[in-house]
């Protein structure tokens, strides 16, 4: 959707809980930057993409943003149930309250 290749290289590379918590920074930044570029006829633009068996999708840029938020919250209640398993008090799933930026 940036129209750019992505380099997913740094997450490999991620192994402590100082070094989640940086990239976790950082792909704030980078989400706060990219949702702030969008044009209002973001719902109208279309991206197109291929599956790794050669089948095309086509998607508005409003489904995936849509989808992204959806997966956000799938790993939200993963952490909470992984907290609970632990005995700890799971984060907060309030999407309205949560100070992202």
């Amino acid at each position: 959707m940036r129209e750019q290749p992505e380099n997913n290289t740094r997450i490999n590379s991620v192994s402590t809980l100082n070094e989640v918590i940086e990239y976790s920074d950082l792909t704030k930044q980078v989400t706060k930057e990219f949702l702030g570029s969008l044009s209002p006829d973001y719902e109208d633009r279309i991206l197109k993409v291929q599956s790794k068996r050669g089948y095309s999708y086509s998607f508005s840029y409003g489904k995936v943003i849509r989808h992204i938020v959806s997966h956000e919250i799938h790993h939200i209640g993963q952490i909470s149930v992984w907290s609970r398993e632990i005995g700890l008090e799971p984060i907060s799933s309030d999407l309205l309250t949560r100070d992202y930026f």
